[in-house]
Formats: C-alpha cells, sequence, structure tokens
C-alpha cells in the first residue's frame, strides 16, 4: 500500500487478500482465488497502490504483467478494470467504519498463521480487521518472518537481494553487463572501405520522448561529422523546443546505381507507460552499410525492434545484436533469389540464440519477446522480412505521384487473421475474439497470456501453440530514378497512422527539407496522436526513414549515402 509501480497480477493458483491500513491495523477488504486479479490502478493510473496484497497459503501464484504488456495483450479489457477501481473507496469507509466501532473490531479479530516458511492469513469474509501486531510498521511482512542479522547478512552473500521495485530490478540488469552492453563477438564485421554499424544500446534511467543512445563503427572511406542539434517538439508533441543533443552524420560513396543521392534517418524515443516511469525504451535498432562478405555489392541494410514484457528490453537488444550476423555470414546472403530463404533462416537463428541466452543468464522469457521488421537493400532491389507488429512502407515522394507503392504497406501479424488463426489452432492454441476485431492468443481453458501477435521473438508460453518468428518476405525492383522512400518502423508509429497518412506527413517534406526532419515531424504526429488518444500512456516510437534519389544543390558533387542519427556516444 503506498507504493508506485505499474503492474498488476492474475492469480494462476492458490488464494490471496487486499488489506487496508487503518488506525486499528489492517482491514481485510478483498479475497482472490484462480483467475482473479490486482493491481490494476497502478497500472492503469499510475497511481500508488491503494491496498496490500498478501498469500493466504501455501502454493499462491500469480501472473504479473507491466502497463505495456498489458496494452498489447489486454488493451480492450482496459474498460472492465476501470469499472471495478472505485471500489477500493468503498474500502475506505470499511476501515474508518471499523476504526469507529471497537465492538465490532473486537469481534472481528483474525490473527496471522505460519505453516512451515510460508506466510499465511487466516481470513473470513471481507471487513475483517487482522491485529496490529500481526505486521510491521509497513503493513507487510510480519516482523516474526524478518530473518535476524545472521540470515541476512549470508543470503547477502549468496546473490544480490531481490529488487523490491521495478526501477530496483531495472537497476539489476544494468548491473549485469552481459544483459545490457554491446557484444562485440556478435558484430558484423565490415568492409575494408565504405562500411558503417550504427546501433542501439540501452541506459538506465531513460526519459520520455528522449533519444536512446546510439554507437557508430566505421572502416576506412567513411566521414563522420557532428553537427548542431536542430528544433525539436517538446515532451508532448507541442511547438518545437531545443533539441538536447546535435546530430550527427555519417557517409560513405553511394552505389552508382542510382541518378541521385542516398539519405537516411533514425530515431529512438522512450514511451511512457505511466508518471514516473522507471522502465527503459525497449526499442532497438541499427543500420549495417557494406559487411564485409558482400564485396563488390553495395548493400544496406535497416532494422527495427520492438520489446514488449518485463524483459522485452533485453530481447529487443539481443536481436538487435544477433540478426546482422547472422545475416551477413549466410552462405546465400546476396543472392537475390535466395533472400527469402536467408531471410527466414537468419530470424530463426537469431531466436534460438536467444532462447540459448535466456537460459544462459536466467532470464524469463515466457512473456517477454519482440517484433522486428528488416530491410536489405541490394544495388535496387528492397528486400523486406518482418514479424508482429514492426512494419514496413515503401512509397513514392514523387510530387506528382506520392503514394504508397503496390503491395507496399505491411500487414500486422495478429491471431484473427484466417491464415495465423489456422495455425495457432492446428498447434494447440486457443484464439479468443475479447472485441470485435480484436483476438489473442491463450493456452486452452486460461486466462493466460492474451498474447496480440501471432510472431514474434521469445515470448516462450505461446512458442508451442502456433507462435512463431518465420517473417512474412517481400522483394522490390526500383528504377535508377525512383524518387521513393522506405519506413522500418516500431508500432509506435503505426498505432494511429496508416500507409496513405504516412505518405500525406511525409512526401512534401522529403521534396522540401531533409530526411531528418520529415522523421522529426512524423514522430512528432505520432506521439501527438498517442497524447489524443491515450492522454499520459505512450508507446516507445522508433523509425528509419530511408529516402532515394534525394536532390542536392551541387549537380556535381559525388553520389553519397549519408545516414543522420541523434545521441551519438563514444
Amino acid at each position: 500500500q503506498g507504493e508506485s509501480d505499474d503492474k498488476m497480477f492474475i492469480v494462476k493458483k492458490g488464494t490471496a487478500a487486499a488489506t487496508i491500513r487503518g488506525e486499528q491495523g489492517q482491514v481485510v477488504v478483498h479475497e482472490y482465488g484462480p483467475g482473479d486479479f490486482f493491481g490494476e490502478i497502478a497500472l492503469l493510473r499510475g497511481e500508488p497502490r491503494k491496498a496490500s496484497v498478501f498469500a493466504t497459503g501455501a502454493g499462491c501464484d500469480c501472473y504479473w504483467l507491466d502497463r505495456s504488456t498489458f496494452k498489447r495483450t489486454m488493451g480492450p479489457l482496459e474498460d472492465l478494470l476501470k469499472r471495478d477501481i472505485d471500489r477500493y473507496a468503498k474500502y475506505a469507509d470499511v476501515v474508518k467504519a471499523a476504526g469507529d466501532d471497537a465492538e465490532a473490531q473486537q469481534a472481528n479479530l483474525k490473527r496471522l498463521e505460519h505453516a512451515s516458511s510460508d506466510r499465511q492469513l487466516a481470513l473470513g469474509e471481507p471487513g475483517k480487521v487482522a491485529r496490529r501486531e500481526d505486521f510491521d510498521s509497513e503493513g507487510s511482512i510480519p516482523v516474526e518472518d524478518k530473518p535476524d542479522a545472521a540470515t541476512a547478512e549470508k543470503s547477502e552473500e549468496a546473490g544480490p537481494k531481490a529488487a523490491a521495485t521495478l526501477a530496483d530490478k531495472m537497476a539489476q540488469d544494468f548491473e549485469r553487463p552481459v544483459l545490457v552492453l554491446p557484444t562485440p563477438d556478435l558484430h558484423p564485421t565490415l568492409q575494408a572501405t565504405g562500411g558503417c554499424y550504427v546501433y542501439a544500446v540501452p541506459t538506465l534511467g531513460e526519459q520520455f520522448s528522449i533519444d536512446k543512445v546510439a554507437k557508430v563503427a566505421v572502416s576506412e572511406g567513411v566521414t563522420v561529422s557532428v553537427g548542431p542539434p536542430h528544433p525539436e517538439p517538446d515532451q508532448e508533441g507541442n511547438e518545437p523546443g531545443p533539441e538536447l543533443f546535435p546530430v550527427t552524420t555519417v557517409e560513405w560513396p553511394a552505389p552508382k546505381c542510382f541518378k541521385g543521392h542516398v539519405s537516411a534517418a533514425v530515431r529512438c524515443q522512450k514511451g511512457r507507460k505511466s508518471i514516473g516511469d522507471p522502465t527503459p525504451n525497449q526499442d532497438s535498432f541499427f543500420v549495417l552499410a557494406n559487411p564485409e562478405n558482400v564485396n563488390g555489392v553495395n548493400c544496406n541494410i535497416y532494422a527495427v525492434f520492438d520489446g514488449h514484457g518485463p524483459f522485452g528490453h533485453l530481447v529487443s537488444l539481443r536481436i538487435c545484436q544477433s540478426l546482422p550476423g547472422f545475416l551477413t555470414q549466410h552462405s546465400d546472403f546476396g543472392i537475390s533469389a535466395k533472400m527469402e530463404k536467408v531471410l527466414k533462416e537468419a530470424f530463426k537463428m537469431a531466436n534460438d540464440e536467444l532462447t540459448k541466452f535466456g537460459k544462459q543468464e536466467k532470464i524469463n522469457l515466457e512473456a517477454s519477446g519482440s517484433t522486428g521488421s528488416v530491410l536489405v537493400q541490394i544495388e535496387q532491389e528492397l528486400h523486406w522480412g518482418y514479424i508482429g507488429d514492426s512494419r514496413v512502407l515503401v512509397a513514392s515522394y514523387n510530387r506528382h505521384n506520392s503514394c504508397v507503392v503496390e503491395n507496399g504497406e505491411s500487414v500486422d501479424h495478429v491471431p484473427g487473421l484466417p491464415e495465423e488463426k489456422a495455425r495457432i489452432e492446428a498447434c494447440g492454441g486457443e484464439v479468443r475474439e475479447v472485441a470485435e476485431g480484436s483476438h489473442r492468443i491463450y493456452r486452452p481453458g486460461e486466462v493466460f497470456p492474451g498474447l496480440t501477435m501471432s510472431r514474434a521473438f521469445g515470448d516462450h508460453c505461446c512458442a508451442g501453440m502456433g507462435l512463431t518468428e518465420e517473417p512474412d518476405y517481400r522483394m522490390f525492383t526500383m528504377q535508377a530514378d525512383d524518387e521513393w522512400f522506405v519506413v522500418v518502423g516500431s508500432d509506435g508509429i503505426w498505432e494511429f497512422l496508416g500507409g496513405e497518412d504516412v505518405v500525406k506527413l511525409v512526401a512534401k517534406k522529403l521534396r522540401l527539407k531533409s530526411t531528418m526532419e520529415a522523421l522529426r515531424y512524423l514522430i512528432q504526429v505520432s506521439r501527438g496522436r498517442w497524447k489524443y488518444v491515450e492522454d499520459t500512456y505512450c508507446d516507445d516510437i522508433s523509425g528509419i526513414l530511408v529516402q532515394f534519389n534525394c536532390k542536392e544543390k551541387d549537380p556535381n558533387q559525388q553520389l553519397m549515402h549519408r545516414l543522420s542519427v541523434t545521441r551519438v556516444e563514444d
């Protein structure tokens, strides 16, 4: 009671009870059994918890999910949860009544009972009052259950303390470098000249709307320059204000197969699950130019990953690090006719490596995963592979024909699609329609996990029920002078914007402004839509915008490939 967090809990088995602290002790206000839930106020409103909840018997197991996971897995149930929120105000009246009526209070006293090492509350109907001496000053762990000094010292020697809050858990993750720092062994090797590798890394204490840190590695023939900060929208997506970080521009010779320059920009900004949200940005990205084993062929790869669940930031980071190598080291990489096979096998290898990593580092990936979208440009060919709701859009910014290219917009992988539903049900999973047009994956006969995506990395609870990491694949061939652009983005962009919306927002900006300015505007509008629909809640927003055949003032300038990125750190 009184703590701030963003989790809600669902009782899997056993029983529990909610208590509210009053002048006379803890008042039992509600009891829970399998299938019941609690903690929804903190999750929906970001407010301090209104009650404390205790197990009332041995073997009480709960599932838990945070705000981000809830939005993906149980979003349509939000209104149902909100209907019950006011019950805690009514429970507060019970506390007051118990304090005013000493005789009624004494008649309703219940003692704590302890069986073996489990804490138990012997409870009757809601409204009963437990004795003050049975709780410590915080109304949580009974005093007699606290370890003595010697036991506590041994516990500290045995390993790190259990995290008390979500912020503590995040801090513990960052105390383990293997989880959050780049792994050099996974990084792809660049060509001797013209190679570039840009990728995101998480940092502790990331703030809403602030860019994620990026790292840059280059080989000979690549120039890196740092320009002044550009105007940037404020946290709510309103009028532009000063940008906190300068823009770093990386340049290398562009392919001769195009008549103009190629310009790309990338941004990855943290969302907000609740006020004071301590979680890191769960999105990740990488841009890879001219990897080693495709000498003589111009090749650029752009990818965005959108993590979800309690360890989604670790999943997206790991996939972001492993996938470039699995792609470029594939024996068939760069062969146009075999790129579908390359992408599908690389996605599978990355997911297998994630599973191995999770077991090795003891990361629970049951309800944590990531979607992802990857664009591979080889000369004038565009190959894409994607899973989940991280999308790819291929469109034209030509002033006479600004539109989505035919079949140029990916379709989210959701359980309601006939082919996705058939696969899931054939594998023993259950697809339920929880609201009109909204379907989710469940274990048969259970209320878990309620996954909204039918394809993702991780999410092991659904791995045997038809969830797959196999991407959908498409290929496009450009003409040398096509004025095309591509957006590779996380769900933060696409939640309230369709392909045609993005064309209307971006096409003119690309003709008149820079690629970075066009991307900045797209993200600003996306964040504004989140504020309009969800108020304080906003998903992480990541996007890579690639513009082909952009014009330069000097027609004699050498054709270049330019990448702009904010917040680059050594």
